[in-house]
């Protein structure tokens, strides 16, 4: 067999997806921290890393042509256990579990309801034409990829950068230095990796820059995972 090395980026990815929690990230929370514009109505956002998460649900309730992709969409009961697995471990608030489950079962409705919507496949292969996409969201997922394997982040990138048209941005939460320090910090066994992953956060910036991409970084109110990456498509 030949080596594809597309291929190979999209399986590491499904890989990586299948060994992180899969959240469930409320509409309401999200909406305070990606930058949208004041009418979404027509506009076709993409929401890569969707997870368990109620924002396309929402999206398409104000009339947006709207689309979550994540590998883990290949079962999607599979995402229902990981997030009740996740929320049982005991350690969460209440109030975010009680949020949480009201989220997935928002998003098992809208799953249900308009499965096209929900893209069983990874940023590195986007099933989305040149330059057809307003604006792309990710929640966590270009930064497990940043931590985990950064030949799919930056196809991912590449990828991102073909579909969105001109003068849109790219979108990602968290992103950063506080990402890898978030990481490394009480873990001292991580501390032999440490440059690994500070190189890999400059080779993933250097190489969306190289796209053609403007990069900035946005301070995310009262939340210390990191900054929000805005990659616009110039």
């Amino acid at each position: 067999m030949s080596y594809n090395p597309d291929r190979l980026a999209q399986m590491r990815e499904r890989e990586t997806a299948y060994r992180v929690p899969c959240s469930a990230m409320d509409y309401d929370s999200l909406i305070t921290q990606f930058s949208f514009p004041q009418s979404v109505l027509g506009l076709r956002i993409l929401d890569i890393g969707g997870g368990a998460s109620n924002m396309t649900a929402r999206l398409l309730e104000l009339g947006a042509d709207a689309y979550s992709i994540d590998p883990r969409y290949e079962n999607p009961r599979r995402v229902y256990r990981d997030v009740e697995a996740y929320l049982s471990r005991g350690s969460l608030p209440e109030g975010e579990i009680i949020g949480a489950t009201q989220t997935m079962a928002e998003f098992r409705t809208s799953i249900l309801s308009n499965p096209e919507r929900y893209i069983n496949g990874t940023m590195s292969a986007l099933p989305f034409d040149d330059a057809s996409v307003d604006l792309i969201i990710s929640n966590l997922a270009f930064s497990e990829l940043l931590t985990r394997n950064i030949q799919a982040l930056k196809r991912g990138a590449s990828e991102s950068y073909r579909v969105l048209k001109p003068g849109v941005e790219l979108q990602v939460i968290p992103w950063g230095a506080e990402v890898v320090e978030s990481i490394l910090q009480g873990k001292p066994e991580l501390l032999a990796i440490s440059f690994a992953l500070k190189s890999g956060l400059s080779e993933a910036e250097k190489h969306m820059q190289e796209l053609g991409f403007t990069l900035q970084q946005e301070e995310i109110p009262e939340d210390p995972r990191g900054k929000i990456l805005h990659a616009l498509k110039g």
